[in-house]
């Protein structure tokens, strides 16, 4: 009985001990400076970085003054370690995985108005 409750235990220890990945986004464009926003939330001004939750698509807009603004739908594929049901084991790993994906833009000038 002794080593059933260890068991138990130590399991129950696993779960909360668990690490988690960490999934970074890193958004540069040339010229920097340009307002990012992630799925109609504005992140901020690039180049910048900031953590995601869910890996599909996602809809991506960016605004500059002077510039076309892009918007266009990018997505983020999980690495294969997080397809089911691998994902399940990689979230009780006692260590922290990292993730991270880049978007580069290049923005285009608007065009004058004559």
């Amino acid at each position: 009985m002794r080593k059933f409750l260890f068991l138990v235990l130590i399991l129950a220890i696993s779960f909360t001990l668990g690490g988690c990945v960490e999934r970074k986004l890193y958004v540069k464009t040339d010229p920097p400076g340009a307002t990012f926003y992630f799925n109609d939330e504005e992140k901020g001004k690039t180049p910048l970085s900031f953590d995601f939750e869910w890996y599909w698509t996602h809809k991506v807009r960016l605004e500059k003054e002077g510039y076309k603004q892009i918007e266009k739908f990018e997505l983020i594929k999980a690495p294969p370690y997080m397809w089911f049901p691998v994902d399940f084991f990689m979230e009780l790993l006692p260590f922290k995985i990292k993730d991270y994906h880049y978007l580069t833009y290049n923005l285009e000038k608007a065009s004058e108005k004559q």
